[in-house]
Formats: structure tokens, C-alpha cells, sequence
């Protein structure tokens, strides 16, 4: 499905819930759509699997 900014499905809208400093690899795992992130509120992002529901969190460098 190609990337439209007024559609949730087709790649989200900008804003600051949808919005992470992500790491090329990051990006790409966020748009396969394995893993979901958060923004947690110090910067942390926790990734969520959506298949097995297990996390990860990466820490701002």
C-alpha cells in the first residue's frame, strides 16, 4: 500500500503521538509492521510485537 498522509492505514498522520527519532532499521521495522512504537515521556521508545505482544525498549544515545 503506497504511503498517504491523510490515511491512518496507509502510513499515518503527522503528529506527535506518530512521531520518534528512529534509527534506519527502526524505521523499517515500524513500517513492516511487526513492531509498533511509543514515545514514552524520557524519550524512551517502547516497541510492542503485535503477533507474540512481547516489548523492547531503546533508550535516546
Amino acid at each position: 500500500m503506497p504511503f498517504d498522509h491523510t490515511s491512518p492505514v496507509a502510513g499515518g498522520w503527522t503528529v506527535p503521538e506518530n512521531i520518534a527519532p528512529l534509527c534506519t532499521p527502526d524505521h523499517h521495522r515500524k513500517h513492516i509492521g511487526h513492531w509498533t512504537p511509543t514515545m514514552n515521556h524520557d524519550r524512551t521508545i517502547t516497541w510492542r510485537h503485535h503477533a507474540t505482544g512481547r516489548t523492547h525498549t531503546t533508550y535516546p544515545r
